[in-house]
């Protein structure tokens, strides 16, 4: 291993290796992928990150009153800010490696053969990155089931981040979901019509539990699982993304309606755990509600400090320490915020009970 170690040429190792998918703790992304899987929005570099967001281009008929905080009938009424300036959560970690470490061998390495230091540094490195961005999109995932459930999100540096949501379409009567599943669900597609004339339903994500036992409580006469009659019931596999299609119901006036079992749950410390979709809520919603509007992070490049720059994810390698001390640091950052584009283009069943 040279002596001289170039932070550079190991960061750029870093970049080149992937993100991998390992056996372990589940970290989904469906919310954010698939219900804010939208073109991201860039925010502005110079000023402190904020997302710019003009909902009278997004939703014409939206009112005035409603994009200012003036509709007490909207999640953000009374806000302190323009809506159209958003801003988003800001996260760093870093993690310490010592040179020390690449004199042992690392998880995969060839028996036959070993792998450089430097091989084995970027290796490292790349598993630290791998684990810190984990925590990221976890958090990511928490901010957008906060977003979709409440109409807003708080970060830390600015507080509540409000959306012109029309709060009774957070709260839809569902306690007759299992009893009277054509009803209900077309008693929520009228009252979100009635905001919005524009609304094309395409899924219902459902807790697992709850997505179980609406499948369960479904009259024999609805579910064919050979042909699309009423329903269908196609249980598969769950995906990459803690997601699962169990079935389609179909709804006079909605159409076919995708239902989708999400698994994805968070870790507020080791032991508890808790579901993004809690049991007795879902949501009907189009394909996309949303998207991820992406902030900005500070780049030390070129000689600058703290110089902004708009970026999904940043990965960096920097030296600290002097010889036999040496050790390189790994930074990961991230600047996102959940946008709801299809404002009140989506509603949240509630009050769903625990059984038929």
């Amino acid at each position: 291993m040279p002596n001289n170690i170039t932070y550079d040429l190991i960061q750029r190792g870093v970049i080149r290796t992937a993100y991998r998918v390992q056996t372990g703790t589940p970290n989904d992304v469906f919310l954010q992928r698939v219900l804010f899987g939208n073109a991201p929005v860039p925010g502005n570099a110079v000023a402190d990150g904020v997302i710019s967001f003009d909902y009278r281009k997004v939703a014409p008929a939206l009112p005035d009153e409603a994009v200012y905080g003036a509709d007490p009938n909207r999640v953000n009424y009374k806000q302190n800010f323009n809506t159209e300036l958003l801003y988003p959560a800001y996260y760093f970690d870093e993690e310490e490696i010592t040179v020390k470490q690449a004199d042992a061998r690392v998880f995969g390495e060839n028996l036959e053969q070993n792998l450089t230091g430097y091989a084995r540094l970027v290796r490292l490195a790349a598993d630290k990155r791998d684990a810190i961005r984990a925590s990221h999109l976890m958090a990511i995932e928490k901010m957008c089931a906060d977003v979709i459930l409440t109409g807003k999100v708080t970060v830390k540096e600015h507080g509540e981040q409000k959306f012109p949501m029309t709060s009774s379409l957070l709260s839809v009567a569902g306690a007759n979901l299992l009893t009277d599943p054509m009803a209900t669900l077309h008693s929520a597609f009228e009252t979100v019509r009635k905001t919005n004339a524009g609304f094309r339903p395409a899924r219902l994500v459902m807790n697992p539990t709850d997505a179980l036992n609406f499948f369960e409580a479904l009259p024999e006469k609805y579910v064919d699982k050979n042909v699309y009659a009423v329903a269908s019931a196609e249980f598969g596999a769950i995906n990459e993304m803690g997601a699962t299609f169990i079935g389609r119901i179909a709804v006079p006036g909605m159409g076919i309606i995708d239902v989708i079992s999400y698994s994805g749950a968070y870790r507020s410390n080791k032991s508890t755990v808790t579901n993004y979709i809690p049991q007795g809520k879902a949501i009907l919603a189009p394909q996309a509600i949303g998207a991820i509007g992406i902030g900005r992070v500070v780049s030390g490049d070129n000689g600058y400090v703290s110089e902004p720059v708009i970026q999904a994810h940043r990965t960096t390698i920097v030296g600290d320490g002097v010889g036999d001390r040496k050790k390189m640091v790994i930074q990961e950052q991230c600047s996102p915020l959940p946008l709801i584009q299809a404002i009140d283009g989506y509603c949240v069943i509630t009050g769903i009970p625990t059984g038929a």
